[in-house]
Formats: C-alpha cells, structure tokens, sequence
C-alpha cells in the first residue's frame, strides 16, 4: 500500500523499509527523492497514520485514495499543512478567479479530506471563526454565514406566508436548514450530493447546523439533487438552491433543465429561491440565470444580499413562482409574519426583505 501510495502521488522510491511489532503493529518509511512517506498502525485501537511528507511535482492528494482502498477505514481525517516558502506563513488564498480574490491567515488546519466528488478544507481564523472551503473557493464561515442562510430562507418562506414543506437542494453545511426549521410550521428536506462533506461540517462545523440535522422535521438525502428533483413526489412549498458556484459538482443546479425540474415539484404558488453569483465578478452567471429562470417560471426577479466572504460586491439570489403575489407581498404583511414567527435574526428584517429586491442598476441590467 505504502508502495502504490508512493507511485500514485508521483514520488520516486529509493528504499522502502517495514517493521512488524508484536500484535501485528507496523512502522514504516518510504524514502523518497521528493522527501519521505511513512505508516504507522495501532491494531489494538483500529488506527493507522500515514505521513505524506512530498515536495517538487508530485501530488501529495494522490496518495488518500489509495491508501483508503487499501485500509478500508471506517472515517478518514486528512491534515494538510504547507512548508518552506510554499506556506506563505499559514495563508489561505482562494482559487476561484485567476486575478483577483482573497486571502485568510490560517491559525490551524482543523480538517482536510478529498471526497468523493470534491476537496474539503476546514480551518480556523481569527476574524472570521471556523471557515469551510469546497475546491479550493470559500463556502460558509462562523462570522458571516447568517447572512446568506437568512436571506435565502425567510425572503422566501415569509413571502409565501403559508410554507409548510420546504426542500433545500445542497446546503450541506446545514445553515439554510438550521434557518428554515426555526419556523415551528416548516418540514425540511435537505438533499446533498456528497454525503462525506455533510458529516465532515456535522462533526467540524456544527454551530452552522445548530442540531437542524437530529430535528424530527428534517429528512437528509445524499443524492444528485438534479436527478432527485426528476423523481415523483411531494411538491414543495418552498425549494432553495444552496448550491456551490457553478462549476464542479454544481454546475447541473444552473442548468435550464434543472430550473424547470423545479418547478415541477413546486406546489401552486410555490417559490424557488436560487444562489446566483456575484454579479460584478460573475456577469456570465447572473445573464445566464435571468434567461432560464424566465424560461421556467412566469413571475422572476432577483435580490441581493451582502456577504464579507463571498467577494466582489453584492450576491444575487434569483427568484422564481408562477404567483406574483408572494414576491409582491407588501413590507407591512412581511413584518406581521415575521412578528408571529419570533424569529431573532442578525441580517434579515422586514425593512431588508423589501429593499433587497430594488437593484443597483448594473445588477439590474444584466437581468434584462
């Protein structure tokens, strides 16, 4: 195993040496032109640690999948932790745009692990708490995540003023169910493609879930919410897509036919709220989204939401119904739900639901 770890990250061998203890224990090294490799086992705990210790052009991430085979481990908890110059001091940088972007000074690399269907990261910071990163592009933090998860869920369950079934299409970090189940009358499901970063922000993250994972009211679905959505089914009072930007595993929530898949299972006068980018970095996404919304829904429109994390300006969330009158619910009739919910938010208010909704022109005209 410690041989073909060596070979799949790109490393080239020069001697390899193995120890057996007394109950089956191994130590071992691989000593590698590009550094060194070595393996650790505790038979009597179930535990084995691997050092991938790697430099030059190798791929030190090669290794996880086939050391995974190999052991057939029950969980899996990969740290990652750059040296030498590379380190630039413990900083974060994020990778989502070639020239321009944002970096965080890492206290400590809390968890590192590639999925099956992304790489995760969670880490600690000083001025933003405990930050998640998906392919190397900042998702949620500690600090600034109520946000996003109260705009895209009470904008449009008080819009609706009936919501009773509400599905959240990603969000595995568990903050839009966290915001949606605070509303005594809402069921939730929450369907998430990958069910290892679902329990990786459990067990790392678990203020952005708050327990809305072990509410009687929530059902979790590891699926392809695309596919899932195309199932017969309940419809949904509300659908919110908190997906990833659109490349990845995310790229399908953007689609047109994803959008009409939704509103196949809205019910009548159901809402679908929808993450669409940050416009004065991502144009692209916003044009694109105006267009299939329209082409699926009769009543669109967008509105917008300031999140420190998320940069370049403000983020559009996109809206679509075949009713006018949730979007076109006045401030007063808001504020009596919001009243009756008891709800206690840090972002979201009345006074916001109702001015997010008026666009900065060069917003408004890429929707156009």
């Amino acid at each position: 195993a410690l041989r073909d770890a060596c070979a799949a990250a790109g490393a080239t061998v020069l001697e390899l040496d193995l120890r057996r203890f007394p109950g089956g224990g191994v130590s071992g090294v691989a000593i590698l032109a590009e550094s060194h490799m070595s393996v650790h086992t505790w038979p009597e705990t179930g535990f084995a640690a691997i050092d991938v210790f790697l430099c030059g052009d190798t791929d030190p991430d090669r290794a996880v999948p086939v050391l995974v085979e190999a052991f057939s481990p029950e969980d899996v908890s990969v740290s990652a932790h750059k040296r030498g110059a590379a380190a630039t001091a413990g900083r974060f940088h994020e990778e989502m745009h070639a020239d321009y972007g944002q970096f965080m000074d890492m206290e400590r690399v809390v968890h590192r692990e590639r999925t099956a269907h992304q790489d995760l990261l969670v880490f600690d910071t000083r001025r933003f708490g405990r930050v998640l990163v998906l392919d190397g592009i900042v998702q949620t933090t500690e600090a600034d995540n109520h946000a996003y998860h109260e705009m895209l869920t009470h904008v449009p369950i008080l819009a609706h003023g009936r919501a009773r079934r509400v599905l959240i299409v990603g969000g595995g970090d568990g903050g839009c169910l966290r915001e949606a189940l605070r509303h005594e009358e809402v069921s939730a499901t929450l369907v998430d493609l990958d069910a290892a970063a679902v329990r990786a922000a459990r067990r790392f993250m678990p203020a952005l879930s708050d327990g809305a994972f072990d509410d009687p009211r929530a059902t979790t679905v590891a699926a392809d919410g695309a596919a899932w959505l195309k199932r017969a089914g309940e419809p949904f009072d509300v659908i919110i897509v908190d997906s990833t930007d659109p490349i990845g595993p995310g790229a399908a929530l953007f689609s047109a036919e994803f959008y009409a898949a939704c509103r196949s299972r809205l019910a009548e006068g159901g809402v679908l709220v929808a993450q669409n980018g940050v416009p004065f970095v991502q144009p692209d996404v916003l044009r694109a989204a105006s267009r299939r919304l329209a082409r699926a829904f009769a009543d669109t429109a967008f509105y917008t939401v300031a999140v420190p994390t998320y940069t370049g300006g403000l983020m559009a969330l996109g809206w679509g119904s075949d009713d006018p009158r949730p979007r076109r619910a006045d401030r007063d009739a808001i504020a009596a739900r919001f009243a009756a919910s008891g709800l206690k938010t840090r972002y979201y208010s009345p006074d916001v639901h109702a001015a997010s909704f008026a666009l900065p022109p060069y917003i408004r005209e890429l929707t156009e």
